[in-house]
């Protein structure tokens, strides 16, 4: 008996410890799977070519990634019923034969990414009813039959990222039937170009959705209107350049948006305005260079906005509207160069502010936001200059505010580079040089009417340091080039007359430099004839005084065959065509419309009339008025002085007000007789001489323009033009000398025994000029597009003379 007790036990210990084996043991030889226990088995990165079927029947968790599988069938897990988990990522999986997963009917994770698949069948996942998770990226999977999903009713998660998504959407059917319950989709790097209409209709429960790295330029109006529980969606790397209003409409709950990496280059207002929830948005590194004010007003929950990486210029005081929940914004590397003085109590406000790597520009308009600073707040330091020059490297903070300062623009040089004759087709090449405080920005109008900035791209580019490059020269390129340079203390122009003779069709284009038009015509067609365009009328229309906050009109009405183009040159320097829209607009019969006046819309307006036959333009000041009172505008000569018009009640006596009638009839009387006095006296001893003129322009070829000379008191000073053409006189050019007259007296009132003398006279009427020199050192003077302040006002609105000058020589 004691014998077999003996035998009994150790039967029992050789059992327990065969169990422990099989239990906690490294497999098998063959498969050198690891078994932590019953439940779950590792045989990642074995070399296996087949399925090992030594684990124990009862594991819940299986990876099987990155051997040698290519194919699988039903038989290969029939063994193991009981799994939750299968990943079998990483192998050379081409083929699923049918129902290869149908004993599995707990699996809920099944991963089949990073393998060589291409299609999916509809009888592939057989059985699957559990499945939750479904890993099918990074595949080459270019179509999936009708109904392959449905044999997955629990699915929520569907990865789909690298494959051909475009190809799988292509199909006649609906790819994702059966998907009413899923909450994940991800379709990146998909090559998808566009996001199909109503592809996103059958998912009501998605929470996530990843179209990241694609090749999607444009996100449609209400291309995500059904996912109205969306709480993240992913579109970084795209090419999205463009995006609508409403694109984004419905998404009442998404909390995450990802927009970075793309080619955005605007933010328009309204864009994020469905959007309540949202507490991050990324647009950084995209292209963006403009912020509407606004943009951002209707994101009450925002917490986190990222904008490093962008080409921002200016921060808008609107910009950060509405965010008081903001904790993180980024700015870095950007190109800002001042921030408003709202933006130092906002940027205080907030957890995390980056502003680091701008160009600052340390000038006048930082003055406000320096005055702010009291060394507490840590995106102080940030604040580098940039320019002017003598502040480069230094912190704002360390700057005196009386030191930032801003000088008005001037014209340094405005002339061709390089050789003055070119063959057609090749590139004109112009330099507008100018200088300021800060760097005045360059607009150049074009003969066409059109203008080009640094912001232009296409045939005509403009460069920062004034390079103008206009490739691929025409006939239709000769004519008037104006360029303004302008910034926040003022803005000036220069005009610079760049001519064509073409005598064949075959000869090349020359352009000397200053000479006029002329054309050697070989054959003539019955055609009309073309009429040069000039300015019939530039004025205001309408009441001569307004309030701030009214509308504007002018009327620049101009004649020519074919009819002229209207282009109006702002105060700002800023000019609008009839292509313009915003405040100021121009109707193409020439009525210029200004809404929402303010102080800042006073000064020169100047309208250029322009057709293929010729140039001029016409010049109208609109005048500012005194402070502390009623903000209105008064439309005065040239030359003239604003004249304030002021509003309000006046309440005389009755007899005050005949003796002050009465008094203004006779000193009027009295003044005029004095006039008339002294007006027979001069008659009678000398008789009436002709003025003098001076020449500002003088070419041998082609015309002579005449600036009559100023009068004693300096009042009322209009330019009388005049050209005195020569027709069929062609001869070599000769070298010119260019002078701008300026549009208004020089400031503080120069006394006249102090200003420049006239150039001496040449022979007959002209002025003196080296023959010599040769075209590109020509003179120029160059005329501001600001009005002078602090000038006699000498005529009355009402009588408002006009100054039209022609643009092209003839």
């Amino acid at each position: 008996m004691g014998r077999k007790l003996q035998q009994l036990i150790c039967l029992l210990v050789i059992v327990k410890e065969l169990k422990a084996t099989e239990s906690n043991c490294i497999c098998s030889t063959t498969s050198s799977c690891i078994c932590s226990s019953s439940s779950s088995c590792d045989c990642n990165i074995k070399g296996l070519t087949s399925i090992p079927q030594t684990l124990p029947s009862s594991i819940t968790d299986l990876n099987l990634s990155q051997n040698l599988y290519t194919t699988l069938s039903q038989s290969d897990f029939s063994r193991y019923r009981r799994l939750r988990t299968l990943y079998l990522g990483g192998n050379r999986i081409s083929t699923i034969n049918d129902r290869a997963f149908y004993y599995q009917n707990s699996l809920t994770t099944l991963g089949l990414h990073l393998n060589r698949l291409t299609s999916l069948r509809a009888d592939m996942f057989e059985g699957l009813s559990t499945l939750y998770s479904l890993l099918l990226y990074n595949n080459d999977i270019s179509f999936i039959e009708a109904g392959t999903f449905c044999s997955t009713p629990q699915l929520r998660s569907l990865l789909l990222g690298g494959n051909n998504v475009t190809s799988i959407l292509q199909a006649k059917h609906n790819v994702f039937d059966c998907l009413n319950g899923l909450t994940q989709l991800q379709l990146w790097s998909g090559h998808l170009k566009v996001i199909p209409s109503n592809i996103f209709y059958n998912f009501p429960q998605l929470r996530y959705l990843a179209l990241s790295n694609n090749e999607i330029s444009s996100i449609p109006h209400g291309a995500f209107a059904n996912l109205s529980l969306l709480q993240t969606l992913w579109l970084k790397s795209n090419q999205i350049t463009d995006i609508q209003s409403g694109s984004f409409s419905n998404l009442l709950r998404l909390q995450k948006l990802y927009l970075y990496s793309n080619l955005i280059s605007n933010i328009e207002s309204g864009i994020f305005s469905n959007l309540p929830q949202l507490q991050e948005l990324h647009l950084y590194s995209n292209q963006i260079t403009a912020i509407q004010s606004g943009a951002f007003s209707n994101l009450p929950r925002l917490r986190h906005l990222r904008l490093e990486n962008n080409k921002l210029h200016t921060i808008s005081p609107g910009l950060l509207t509405g965010l008081g929940n903001l904790q993180e914004l980024q700015l870095q590397n950007n190109q800002i160069a001042t921030l408003p003085l709202v933006a130092y109590d906002k940027l205080s406000s907030i957890t995390t502010v980056n502003i680091d790597n701008n160009h600052w520009q340390c000038d006048c308009r930082m003055v406000p936001f320096r005055q702010k600073m009291t060394g507490s707040q840590s995106f102080e330091n940030q604040t580098t200059c940039e320019g002017p020059s003598n502040f480069h490297g230094q912190r704002l903070i360390d700057i005196n505010p009386e030191d930032l300062i801003c000088e008005e623009p001037t014209i340094v040089r405005f002339e061709m580079s390089g050789d003055t004759t070119l063959l057609q087709g090749q590139t004109l090449h112009l330099v507008c040089e100018s200088l300021g405080i800060p760097t005045p920005d360059i607009t150049v109008i074009l003969p066409s009417g059109l203008d080009a900035t640094v912001e232009s791209g296409g045939r005509v580019t403009v460069e920062v340091n004034g390079t103008i490059t206009l490739t691929n020269f025409t006939a239709a390129d000769a004519g008037l080039y104006i360029c303004i340079a302008a910034n926040q203390a003022g803005s000036k122009f220069a005009t610079l007359s760049v001519d064509v003779d073409i005598r064949t069709s075959v000869m090349p284009v020359t352009l000397p430099l200053g000479s006029t038009q002329s054309y050697d015509v070989t054959s003539v067609a019955s055609v009309t004839l073309p009429e040069e365009a000039a300015i019939v009328r530039f004025e205001r229309s309408g009441d001569t005084t307004l309030i701030q906050g009214e509308t504007l009109y002018l009327v620049c009405e101009a004649s020519g065959i074919p009819k002229p183009d209207i282009t109006v040159i702002l105060p700002s320097g800023l000019n609008a065509t009839v292509k313009s829209g915003g405040r100021v607009t121009v109707d193409v019969n020439g009525t210029i419309t200004i809404t929402d006046l303010t102080a800042a819309d006073a000064g020169l307006y100047i309208c250029i009339a322009m057709s293929p036959v010729g140039a001029t333009y016409a010049t109208l000041f609109v005048s500012n008025v005194q402070q502390n009172m009623p903000t209105t505008f008064t439309m005065a000569p040239l030359s003239s002085t604003s004249s304030v018009t002021t509003t309000g009640a006046l309440n005389f006596e009755l007899p005050v007000l005949i003796a002050s009638v009465c008094g203004a009839v006779a000193g009027t009387l009295l003044i005029g007789g004095i006039i008339l006095t002294i007006w027979f006296k001069r008659r009678n001893k000398k008789p009436p001489s002709v003025p003098d003129h001076s020449i500002v322009f003088d070419n041998k070829n082609t015309t002579v323009t005449i600036i009559g000379g100023h009068d004693q008191t300096e009042q009322g000073q209009f330019q009388a033009m005049g050209e005195a053409t020569r027709p069929h006189l062609q001869a070599p050019s000769v070298s010119q000398h260019h002078l701008y007259d300026d549009v208004m007296p020089p400031r503080n009132n120069v006394p006249l025994d102090d200003r420049p003398p006239l150039p001496p006279p040449r022979r007959g009427v002209a002025a003196a000029v080296d023959e010599n020199a040769p075209a590109h050192d020509a003179l120029h003077y160059y005329q501001p597009l600001t009005s002078t302040r602090n000038q006699p006002a000498e005529a009355h609105s009402y009588g408002t003379q006009h100054h039209y000058q022609s643009l092209r020589k003839t």
